[in-house]
């Protein structure tokens, strides 16, 4: 009677497979399927909510939702034997006592074969078993629906498996595995199509929308039209990619200019939502790794943009769960004032916006101006009210430049070079026939033009003048002698070709190109993000005795010589003008000293411009001393004594105790031993170094402390290089054509720009599937 029944079962399978699928289903009772839309983007199918454990049938509902058979069918379930029966025990009115068997889930034939019982569930809770099919599709109760325990009646199992009803239940859970038998088949067919259609358009979408984000580019241009010139980057790159794929190619034929009203996904709005979903999916991996690493450091700067918006940007700087130290962008925010108070609110509003505390900040970095860098009112005075830990560091390359610019402004000569290095660059920058007898005079860098924030720019106008001084001069007196030039051009090429005879003049540039070489190198070593404090303050500290150096008489003779190359005459301008002498009044006397011109070049100009920049530099490099003396014995502490070894930590854990227990000096003296027990070479005790090794060696938990102090050195931010990326950013993402943006689509372009390493990395299905969930009008009932 099994085999007939087996076979009926197999007949009734294929003949439904090539049956029509319009026709009714076999006539099994079930619930009706529910009739709410469902959008063909979503996928997810959220049964959570309704409490039943899926593999305990009594915990089932007794109206058994569409989305428990679904559940169950796909979870393709079937019994585990290896389970203790013992809760199923019955005791009988004859005393006997029977419990369920492993046995009893198979059937023997009549030719001793055995085929097992898969519709058979056993549920732990009740000791009982069910059948599954009948749970789940019978609309009539039996005993198996409501669970059987009657162990000595054994023979009720096949009964069961040779009811009408419960054959019907099989058929039934087998239609619906194969997709055939549910009421909404079709439905769900369609469902499915359309699901696979929108899905690979979206993709393409994507990787579009995600390579203009990455570079920065332009979206939208005048119109949205298939076919228009002026249609923007986004269609233009949809309209090439058709092209070779036949798939996108029907789309846009078929809805590319479909207009309102007619999905087709290529529109604005939708670029829009994506750039949106990206943001928050890279924003929030940012957020994730600070709060990893618990402890951060913020750096602010402003910049206006081409709408005249001051843009403040926000940085924040940690240490990864590799042990590198990293900066990241979190947004734009515009500025309506810059007194400390209105920079503090920004700050802590920005923090509690994305759920981080300034408790945990333990640096900030800002710039040199009074309104961020005031001891009593400035916004690093402001924030360490609140946490006096967060320990204030100005930009190391932002006060390089400030030494620059006091040393080019501490005398009327220093002013009056870079003044004339300018007039060079206005005078052939002004014509395009200047220019080209310039280009075709010189054989090396033509004159640059200098810049009020970039000591790299003096440097390179220096240097392109030091290196063609004679080619100009000459291009110059080319330009004077011309009689077909203007007189007022021929007079200024004149005026300037007699500057650049003068000896001072190239005196002060082959000065200036010695020490702006210097500054420019170390200015860029500063912009590195893997920066230390010990580092800077070594920088600074070698700059300071570079130019202490120059401060001799034999240093000037060795500029003079090297001036003598750039001209003919090697006297000196007041040589040739007569000497002015002061009117006393009476009884004055005549004890004025008078200066040769050498030596008046020698004291007035030569150690002045020197003495200027050996002051700031001293004043900048305490700055970073101070902080890096606190944790120079990280850099020692293979060479240090075991008293030097100890008293150095403890001061340093007595600074930070709401961070460091009193265990550190402990570890920190452990931790020595070990590094000489490996013999560690000295640049792998550097903390960086050192703390990647402790990441590595996984032994992160056995020096927890020596972790926290290395994070907290390594989170100190002495640079500003991502705040200066993000500004060049700034001026592509929002331009002249684009002065309109809005803030919360210039923060998220700007993001998705600036930290493209995390945008890469996005996953496309990811993305589609969290926009088929904003987009989904699935009602569950």
């Amino acid at each position: 009677m099994l085999t007939k029944t087996v076979s009926d079962v197999t007949s009734i399978v294929e003949s439904a497979d090539t049956s029509d699928h319009t026709g009714s289903p076999p006539p099994i009772i079930s619930q009706p399927a529910s009739t709410s839309f469902v959008s063909p983007l979503n996928v997810s199918t959220d049964i959570s909510s309704t409490g039943f454990v899926l593999k305990d049938p009594a915990s089932w509902p007794n109206v058994i939702p569409d989305s428990l058979r679904n559940a169950f069918i796909a979870e393709n379930f079937s019994q585990t034997l290896n389970i203790d029966f013992r809760k199923s025990a019955r005791i009988y009115d004859d005393g006997s006592c029977r419990c369920l068997k492993s046995s009893m889930f198979y059937r023997k034939l009549a030719n001793s074969e055995t085929v097992k019982r898969s519709w058979m569930v056993y549920s732990e809770s009740s000791g009982k078993v069910y059948c599954s099919a009948c749970k789940l599709f019978s609309t009539k109760e039996n005993t198996f629906t409501q669970g059987f325990n009657d162990w000595k009646n054994s023979k009720r199992f096949e009964e069961h498996e040779n009811n009408t009803i419960h054959r019907s239940c099989i058929l039934a859970s087998v239609f619906r595995a194969q997709k055939k038998g549910l009421l909404d088949s079709h439905l769900e067919n369609q469902t499915e199509k359309e699901r696979t259609y929108w899905r690979k358009v979206l993709e393409r979408v994507v990787a579009v929308v995600k390579f203009l984000a990455l570079r920065g580019l332009t979206f939208r241009g005048e119109n949205e039209v298939f076919g228009s010139e002026n249609n923007g980057n986004f269609l233009g790159i949809i309209k090439l990619l058709a092209q070779f794929d036949p798939f996108l190619a029907n789309h846009v034929s078929r809805l590319g200019n479909a207009g309102r009203g007619t999905v087709s996904y290529v529109s604005s709005t939708i670029c829009n939502e994506f750039i949106e979903l990206m943001t928050k999916k890279v924003l929030n991996n940012i957020i994730a790794a600070v709060k990893t690493a618990k402890y951060f450091a913020i750096s602010v700067d402003s910049t206006p943009d081409i709408s005249h918006t001051d843009q403040l940007t926000f940085i924040v700087r940690f240490v990864d769960s590799s042990g590198k130290p990293v900066e990241r962008f979190i947004k734009f925010i515009p500025l309506s004032g810059h007194v400390g108070e209105t920079m503090m609110n920004v700050v802590l509003d920005t923090l509690l916006e994305h759920d981080l505390s300034i408790m945990d900040c333990r640096g900030q970095s800002f710039d040199n101006a009074s309104n961020m860098s005031d001891k009593y009112n400035g916004l690093q005075a402001r924030i360490k009210q609140i946490n006096p830990l967060a320990e204030y560091v100005p930009y190391s390359a932002h006060s390089l430049n400030l030494v620059g610019s006091c040393a080019a402004e501490c005398c009327v000569a220093a002013v009056s070079f870079f003044g004339l290095l300018q007039a060079l660059f206005n005078f052939f920058s002004a014509s395009m026939h200047r220019w080209s007898i310039l280009k075709s005079t010189i054989h090396g860098d033509v004159i640059k033009s200098l810049s009020t924030t970039r000591r790299s720019a003096q440097h390179d106008a220096t240097h392109a003048l030091k290196d063609s001084f004679a080619e100009i001069r000459s291009a110059l007196i080319q330009i004077a002698e011309d009689e077909d030039q203007t007189a007022t051009t021929r007079s200024k090429a004149a005026s300037l070709a007699s500057k650049l005879e003068d000896f001072e003049l190239a005196l002060l540039c082959v000065l200036w190109d010695c020490i702006l070489e210097r500054l420019n190198a170390t200015n860029k070593t500063l912009q590195k993000i893997e920066i230390e404090m010990a580092t800077c303050a070594n920088l600074y500290a070698g700059l300071v005795e570079f130019v202490s150096s120059l401060h001799s008489d034999d240093a000037f003779e060795m500029f003079e010589e090297k001036a003598k190359l750039l001209v003919k005459d090697y006297s000196y301008r007041a040589d040739h003008q007569r000497s002015r002498k002061r009117k006393r009044n009476f009884e004055e006397p005549d004890n004025e000293i008078v200066l040769l011109p050498r030596q008046k070049c020698k004291t007035a100009t030569y150690f002045v411009i020197l003495d200027s920049l050996i002051t700031e530099l001293v004043k900048r490099k305490e700055i970073y001393q101070n902080l890096n003396d606190r944790f120079e014995f990280l850099f020692k502490i293979t060479t240090m004594s075991d008293a030097e070894l100890r008293e150095a930590p403890l001061k340093l854990q007595q600074h930070l105790s709401a961070d460091v227990q009193d265990t550190f000096v402990e570890e920190i003296v452990h931790f020595s031993g070990y590094m000489n027990q490996i013999k560690a070479p000295p640049e792998k005790c550097a903390p960086s170094a050192a703390l990647k090794h402790l990441r590595n060696a996984d032994i992160s938990e056995t020096f927890p402390n020596v972790d926290i102090v290395y994070r907290l050195y390594l989170t100190l931010p002495a640079t500003n290089c991502e705040g200066e990326h993000s500004f060049s950013v700034l001026k592509r993402v929002k331009n002249q054509l684009r002065s309109t943006m809005s803030q919360d689509k210039l923060c998220n372009l700007a993001l998705l720009t600036i930290e493209s390493d995390l945008t890469r990395n996005i996953d496309f299905q990811n993305i589609i599937d969290d926009f088929a969930n904003m987009k989904s009008r699935k009602k569950f009932i």
